[in-house]
């Protein structure tokens, strides 16, 4: 998929989605990563094209950073953080009796 547009009725009013790739100095940027994550997007609204978003996820697939790109320039820049993933040491789990409520 690269192209995705919706019109109002009688055509009044339009929005277009583009995913494009995107050439950054020595590398291309694929629109979707491996898994089909977005990772850059162009919206036109009534044709009018906003900045392009570009995304990147961290080892988990989290969101990590979201830039949008005016003429190849960030205009806006934004990293995500998350909180540590706890998990339960077998110590805590226990098995309740049947019939039991949780």
């Amino acid at each position: 998929m690269t192209d995705v547009m919706v019109t109002g009725p009688g055509g009044a009013g339009s929005r277009q989605i583009s995913f494009l790739r995107l050439q950054a100095r020595a590398q291309r940027v694929a629109p979707f990563d491996p898994i089909g994550r977005e990772r850059v997007r162009q919206e036109t609204i009534n044709g009018s094209a906003s900045p392009m978003t570009v995304s990147a996820y961290d080892a988990i697939g989290r969101l990590a950073m979201s830039s949008r790109l005016s003429g190849g320039t960030p205009t806006v820049q934004r990293s995500f953080s998350y909180d540590s993933l706890v998990t339960c040491p077998a110590s805590w789990i226990s098995i309740l009796p049947a019939g039991r409520p949780r």
